[in-house]
């Protein structure tokens, strides 16, 4: 990109085996491409039992939130 930033999401990281398991790029840094990267990894290999993320606004906005709580996806507290 000549300008501007590009916002990275590669949270989605399986603990067992130390992989990505999906990752995804946006030029907004709004919740939608971190709530559509989670629900491919979700998709591809089930629901985790506990989710980790920062606590930026992407990860503590309700399209976030509400997905997990949907799941019984327990949200880690640090």
């Amino acid at each position: 990109m000549r300008r501007g930033f590009l916002y990275l999401v590669a949270a989605i990281m399986g603990w067992q085996n130390q992989t990505f398991l999906a990752w995804g790029i946006s030029n907004t840094p709004d919740a939608n491409f971190c709530v559509d990267t989670r629900n491919k990894a979700i998709y591809r290999f089930g629901p985790p039992d506990i989710m980790n993320s920062d606590k930026g606004s992407q990860f503590t906005s309700f399209a976030w939130i509400d997905r997990l709580c949907l799941f019984g996806i327990r949200i880690s507290p640090s």
